[in-house]
């Protein structure tokens, strides 16, 4: 449909529009260069209304295609409210709780624990998250894919806090683990 409207609707709409303003101009008793300097005007704005229809089909093209991207869902709770599902229930009816939760994404914050090679395509960054209390024993375990993420993570100490996202793997009383996490930030605390 936009190859149609752009090879062959929008310069037949800009040929009809100056045809439209010959019509509209000869009767008046403008002179021929005067006539000629309103056609050129408004033949030039039937142009960049094309162009403007254009681009912002371009631009729509282009918006479809980050949404399809950014389809993702986000959860609003901290890491540390998931696992505390395990501390008031039994873990049959945690996990019915957490199963909402199961491949969603959502943002962390916290100290670098460890960082170690998972397997042959992912790296694994031991976390401790920032809404952890200080005795706090619980996990919190990111697995980022070694391409791009590796040159980013090699370079990083114990202690560096970063900020990530990722998509909720398994929840339990013990720790979680995000798949697929991309870094946000990386600062040296």
């Amino acid at each position: 449909m936009t190859i149609f409207l752009e090879k062959y609707a929008l310069p037949l709409l800009a040929g009809l529009t100056g045809a439209l303003i010959l019509a509209i101009l000869v009767p008046t008793n403008l002179t021929w260069p005067q006539k000629i300097v309103c056609i050129v005007i408004l033949g030039t704005f039937a142009v960049a209304i094309a162009l403007e229809i254009t681009r912002r089909n371009k631009k729509r093209a282009l918006s479809s295609e980050t949404t399809v991207k950014d389809s993702r869902i986000f959860v609003s709770l901290k890491p540390s409210e998931l696992m505390d599902f395990y501390n008031s229930h039994t873990n049959i009816q945690a996990d019915k709780l957490a199963a909402p939760y199961t491949d969603k994404w959502m943002n962390v914050s916290g100290k670098v624990r460890n960082i170690t090679p998972s397997s042959e395509k992912e790296v694994l960054v031991a976390l401790r998250e920032d809404s952890f209390g200080p005795n706090e024993t619980r996990a919190l375990l990111l697995y980022f894919s070694r391409n791009p993420w590796v040159q980013h993570l090699e370079i990083l100490s114990v202690g560096y806090h970063i900020t990530a996202n990722g998509q909720i793997g398994s929840i339990d009383n013990h720790g979680l683990i995000l798949r697929n996490c991309e870094l946000l930030e990386t600062a040296r605390k």
